[in-house]
């Protein structure tokens, strides 16, 4: 936008830029403003919802816990107190008379320490779209930047303009980061107003061969860091959010994030069962569907939700016979998938449809669906064409979560990654899809099975370019893999998820991302750089028994204190959270510890002390464990477990709550010497350097069983330390003539 009437700047915004107050607190918390002045004013309303949940998606990428907040919350600015950046994606229109006390109020919350990160005219226009006289003062006074330039509608490229700053992490200097076949933007640049200390422009749009300020980093005398996009697409359509949000956070100092996963992303697989209520079909499509995704289940890992019609016309043959449909689907909830619902009668158009039809649709067949195979349903999935914000709103009274409408990008507008909620207070979570189904490419487009392939392989590698956490939604059809339509193959389905086996993605259901995401949102983090090399995280909430504590890819984790989960860059939160003293960037120890968990898996509590490891977990797979070199363990707990050097791989075969433990082996324990100086007995032994829970058991008779704990009595200690080797004494006055002695751990038998 570009404003008809010069900026005009007020005196009285002197009086926001007071210095920052205490330095930031250690917990890190974001909140993104939402405001129903600028959508009632957006060129669609459904894209100013994907605007807001696609930065609810990066905030969640940066892993950093949220709240959701209205313009309300700009009354006070002890309302924003509790939060160290907010994050405002589109807030160019206000209501007039509102204006003047938010840019007070968010002034003294700048003061206060608050940075901001926003895009476009922040509050530069009324809600009649006019603009302010002034309409540059919130930019200039709370952010830092001020209008320049105006291009309309170009061809762009937006390029890393400077990949050394800490918010561009990963680029290469004039990387291509977007193209844009046709783009508006207006360009800023920094404000003398808001004292800037430093100021980059770190990504830039290349127009007709000359470049324009995309992206500002302002960092202000008072100490803020604020960063602003020239609009909430180059703002969103990138994956360039969740990376300002770590600089405005966290500055210089090494990031840390909470991640809703442990592996490299997250895959939201979403059938539509369109055949469900075909009874006549199920022997050529859903019975056949159940063969194809064992086999996926057993060689790739996959699951996924499958989202059914109930059907409501037995003359037409559309209806559900649940004595032979039940039992079908829930062997493939068997597989660790999902049953939701697609409707009733999968109307082609939801939109024609009036409240109590779609409480039909939706309510109704969740109902049914529950009833017959006696779950808990929890998601749905819009059929035919797509659904506009007022059925939504309708149908959140009835589902905890939905997967609607695209927003795979095109050469106008459309982010590629949006969900979330709609709105602060919106009872559902919402999931639009990131990738294009498999009816738009070939029963639509007209693609073979290899371009379709190749088109979902490309969409998937652009989700995971410079994105820590991508999270991939994809709808595909029953009819698809068992190709019972012209044009669709299994090939093509198996490739597009082999490709995503190779990026290390974790393949879930829409249930468990919606627990995940709500589990996420309720957490608190706390952050504290205890020196150069010491981070203190504490992560408080339920649930997070999957999630993760994750440093830069340049970070790498050495260990961490009392705690034995963790790989090179992340660690491995238990279900309940808790407190994990990370060191970094030295030589990694060799402590017995586990390096990675299955998908989906629940850790649900651990103990170690380097040497002996304890554990309990809710899922099924390969748990691999790192133990030191050249030491012998034994492994309870298991169906079975492979040795590999230092790599022990202990396999779960069944879906469950399962405890295990690794302790070393007691027969590499090897004895020495011993001596008896009067009443002083000292046994000498050699085992694995710098190990402490150490037994010594005795007894008078060793075939009534040497199991008398004599540890208190006795005096273990390794000499010279790190040697390995060993010497345990005690005093035997009242032993008697005869007695036996052995050496053992804790978590072993001796």
């Amino acid at each position: 936008m570009r404003p008809a009437i010069a900026c005009t700047l007020l005196a009285l915004v002197v009086s926001l830029l007071l210095p920052a107050g205490a330095a930031m607190a250690g917990d890190r918390r974001a909140a993104i403003l939402y405001s129903a002045t600028s959508r009632d004013n957006y060129f669609d309303q459904f894209s100013y919802y994907q605007v807001y949940m696609s930065a609810q998606h990066q905030c969640t990428m940066a892993g950093i816990p949220f709240d959701l907040l209205d313009e309300a919350a700009l009354n006070d600015d002890a309302n924003l107190a509790a939060y160290d950046v907010l994050i405002i994606p589109h807030f160019v229109h206000v209501n007039a008379a509102n204006r003047p006390n938010y840019i007070t109020e968010l002034g003294q919350a700048a003061a206060n320490g608050l940075n901001i990160i926003s895009a476009d005219w922040l509050m530069g226009y009324d809600a009649g779209n006019q603009p302010f006289a002034d309409a540059g003062l919130a930019n200039e006074s709370l952010v830092g930047v001020m209008w320049t330039n105006f291009n309309g509608p170009v061809v762009a490229n937006l390029k890393a303009a400077d990949p050394s700053h800490p918010a561009l992490p990963g680029y290469a200097p004039n990387e291509t980061i977007l193209s844009y076949a046709q783009v508006w933007a207006d360009e800023f640049s920094p404000s003398p107003l808001a004292v800037p200390a430093a100021s980059t422009a770190y990504a830039t749009l290349f127009i007709s061969g000359q470049s324009y300020t995309a992206v500002n980093a302002i960092q202000t005398a008072a100490g803020n860091r604020n960063v602003h996009f020239t609009n909430a697409q180059i703002m969103l359509d990138s994956n360039l959010l969740w990376s300002a949000i770590h600089w405005a956070l966290y500055g210089t100092e090494p990031p840390v994030a909470l991640r809703t996963g442990r592996q490299r992303s997250l895959f939201f697989a979403r059938n539509d069962m369109d055949q469900s209520m075909f009874p006549d079909d199920l022997p050529s499509i859903e019975v056949p569907l159940l063969g194809i995704i064992t086999d996926w289940k057993t060689n790739f890992d996959f699951v996924g939700s499958y989202y059914l019609n109930v059907g409501n016309d037995p003359a037409q043959g559309e209806f559900t016979d649940w004595a032979v449909s039940g039992p079908l689907y829930q062997d493939y909830r068997a597989l660790g998938s999902e049953i939701g619902t697609h409707s009733y009668t999968h109307p082609d158009d939801i939109k024609t449809l009036n409240a109590s039809q779609l409480e039909f649709e939706f309510k109704d067949s969740k109902n049914v669906i529950a009833a017959n195979m006696g779950i808990a349903v929890t998601g749905g999935a819009v059929p035919g064409n797509p659904e506009s914000p007022a059925e939504i709103e309708i149908i959140s009274q009835w589902l905890p979560y939905l997967s609607g409408r695209s927003a795979v990008s095109d050469s106008n507008f459309g982010l590629t990654t949006a969900y979330g909620h709609l709105r602060p207070g919106f009872p559902m979570f919402y999931n639009c899809l990131n990738t294009s189904p498999d009816f738009t490419l070939v029963g639509y487009l007209g693609l073979t099975a290899a371009e379709a392939a190749q088109t979902w392989r490309q969409e998937v590698d652009n989700l995971h370019q410079h994105a820590p956490l991508p999270v991939v939604h994809w709808l595909w059809h029953d009819y698809g893999p068992v190709e019972s339509e012209p044009g669709f193959t299994r090939g093509m389905y198996e490739s597009m998820i082999s490709h995503a086996v190779s990026l290390d993605t974790e393949f879930l259901t829409g249930h468990d991302f919606f627990e995940r995401n709500q589990a996420f949102r309720n957490c608190s983090l706390d952050v504290t750089h205890l020196d150069a090399d010491t981070i203190r995280a504490v992560v408080s909430n339920a649930g997070v028994g999957k999630f993760s504590l994750q440093l830069g890819e340049s970070e790498t984790i050495t260990s961490v204190d009392d705690w034995y989960a963790y790989d090179g860059h992340k660690v491995f939160l238990p279900a309940g959270g808790g407190t994990f003293t990370i060191r970094r960037n030295g030589v990694p120890g060799t402590a017995t510890r586990i390096t990675r968990l299955p998908p989906r898996a629940e850790l649900i509590s651990l103990t170690g002390d380097g040497r002996t490891l304890g554990f309990s977990f809710r899922g099924k797979g390969r748990v691999t464990v790192a133990v030191p070199p050249g030491s012998g363990f034994q492994v309870t707990g298991a169906d079975a477990f492979a040795a590999n050097g230092a790599r022990w791989d202990l396999l779960f075969d069944s879906e469950g709550l399962h405890t295990a433990t690794v302790v070393p082996d007691p027969s590499s324990i090897r004895i020495t010497s011993t001596a008896l100086a009067g009443t002083a007995f000292t046994i000498g032994f050699a085992f694995d350097p710098n190990f402490t829970a150490w037994k010594l058991l005795g007894s008078p008779d060793p075939a009534a069983g040497v199991t008398t704990d004599l540890t208190p009595q006795a005096t273990i200690t390794e000499s010279p330390a790190g040697s390995g080797n060993y010497r345990a004494s005690i005093d035997v006055a009242g032993f008697g003539p005869r007695y036996f002695f052995r050496i053992g751990f804790d978590g072993a038998a001796p």
